[in-house]
């Protein structure tokens, strides 16, 4: 009995170490594809405005507001795929960052422009000191950062650029693709009545920017781990059954107390996958640098859960089926 519980133990354990692998990879999937969109999340709302405004005047309105509070625009350029236009209000996601840093406030109230350039543009930059440039228009703007992750995605051909006052003011709306996003939720309702806008609609199908992708398609590898997993457990489950069968003989023999043995059988399983499942994942997280907890705590307390319930139902059915 010891020794089955040893190597229930360890098995939860790998299994657990596995699951946070999973959780990793799923977060790294989630990275990649949010950088390969312009570092713009699931929230992006493409505006179509009434009036052909100036980027200026939209901007002032935009900081003005109350209804829009966190927010990055981004103004694409429809000749460029590779050049977006940038104005940030409050607390906004930035991209990650190989060296420099990305706009600020000040940034987009200034009378000269600043680049953010993803890192393909590295060698392509002007260098005369310690200062880097890249020439647009025919003329070297200032660059202040350059993104990147240890990922290769659509990031890294971008080029962000917030534009000095006098740009903005010769800049109109209707020669860009507006698209808005924020950290809070956003109503359509409230960004057509803080732009004046014609129509608001998600930038997204499913959940995603890139259209009619699932989650699914976009996570298959990490799907069928979760299968794997999921098949894995139910497998220990009704080993620890099987392996246990001459007990539960006994016991129906000698007409001990049932109720009493299934109690004792599924707190003896429970407490094994419970030490697996905690160790386990202790040592994945401390291998794996995870950007957040959250799912990896609720996918092994689900595994826990369900397998102690599903455990808890198959030994009762066995037991009576005996």
């Amino acid at each position: 009995m010891f020794k089955k519980r040893i190597y229930v133990f360890f098995y939860i354990f790998l299994v657990a170490f596995f699951s946070v692998y999973l959780c990793f990879k799923i977060q790294e999937r989630d990275m990649i594809i949010r950088l390969n969109n312009h570092n713009l999340s699931p929230n992006t709302y493409r505006v179509t405005l009434k009036q052909n405004v100036t980027l200026y005047d939209l901007n002032q309105k935009i900081g003005k507001t109350d209804l829009l509070n966190n927010v990055q625009v981004h103004y694409q350029d429809c000749e460029n795929k590779h050049v977006t236009y940038f104005y940030g209000k409050g607390s906004f996601t930035a991209p990650p960052m190989l060296s420099g840093h990305f706009f600020s406030d000040s940034d987009f109230e200034s009378n000269v422009a600043t680049v953010v350039v993803g890192k393909n543009w590295q060698n392509k930059l002007y260098r005369p000191k310690d200062q880097a440039y890249l020439k647009w228009n025919d003329k070297y703007v200032s660059v202040i950062g350059i993104m990147g992750d240890n990922y290769n995605s659509e990031l890294d051909n971008q080029v962000f650029i917030s534009l000095s006052t006098a740009q903005l003011q010769d800049a109109y709306s209707n020669n860009y693709r507006i698209l808005l996003d924020s950290s809070q939720d956003l109503k359509p309702s409230e960004i057509k009545t803080a732009l004046d806008a014609n129509s608001v609609k998600r930038q997204v199908t499913n959940h995603f920017i890139v259209s009619d992708e699932s989650w699914i398609a976009s996570h298959w590898a990490q799907a069928l781990g979760i299968v794997l997993v999921i098949v894995l457990m139910i497998g220990e489950i009704v080993f620890w059954i099987i392996s246990s069968k001459r007990n539960y003989d006994e016991t129906m023999f000698l007409k001990f107390d049932v109720p009493r043995f299934i109690f004792a059988e599924w707190r003896a399983f429970s407490i094994c996958i419970a030490l697996g499942l905690i160790l386990g994942g202790l040592a994945g997280t401390l291998f794996y640098n995870l950007n957040s907890y959250v799912l990896v705590l609720c996918f092994l307390g689900g595994l826990f859960v369900c397998s102690s319930g599903l455990f808890y139902w198959m030994l009762k059915c066995q037991m009576k089926k005996d």
